[in-house]
């Protein structure tokens, strides 16, 4: 990054500007969505095992890497959302807070839990961290959309993890 982008790390300058670029794609993105979405689902078939492998390939290009990934699971969550029930659809409204939130019972499984008990597996401490980072954020979210409408101090908070 260095040659194009001088190191500022001042407010991460330099990491805003290095993904600026997503930024604009993203934007892109919303403004073709349709087209690119037809495109992706009519030609699902052959872009999801040629993504899917490229993906695995472990592509040394950073940004090529990214751009294969995230074409990836935009066609996967395409050829899945016919498929996927009013519960699941229900969830998205929680992915910022997962987001926000998985960090802390993460940690409490992968550092003091796991610190306690070194015998057990740490394939298991890493499916259960990835159920306990998803499960509680949601179940806080449920709780603060519950909440929200009866108290002030809730509602005000909902905003800081999303709600």
């Amino acid at each position: 990054m260095g040659a194009v982008v001088p190191e500022v790390s001042f407010f991460e300058f330099s990491t805003a500007i290095e993904y600026s670029g997503y930024f604009a794609l993203g934007i892109v993105y919303c403004s073709y969505k349709q087209a690119v979405d037809d495109f992706l689902r009519r030609y699902r078939l052959f872009l999801l095992p040629v993504l899917f492998v490229l993906s695995a390939c472990l592509i040394k290009v950073k940004l090529v890497a990214a751009l294969v990934g995230i074409l990836f699971s935009l066609s996967l969550s395409l050829a899945v959302a016919n498929r996927c029930g009013e519960r699941t659809v229900a969830l998205s409204d929680f992915t910022y807070a997962v987001f926000l939130l998985s960090y802390f019972p993460q940690m409490l499984i992968r550092g003091p839990i796991a610190h306690r008990f070194p015998e057990v597996d740490q394939y298991v401490l890493s499916a259960v961290s990835f159920v306990v980072g998803f499960a509680v954020p949601v179940l806080i979210g449920m709780w603060v959309v519950r909440m929200k409408k009866k108290s002030r101090l809730v509602a005000s908070c909902a905003l800081l993890i999303g709600l």
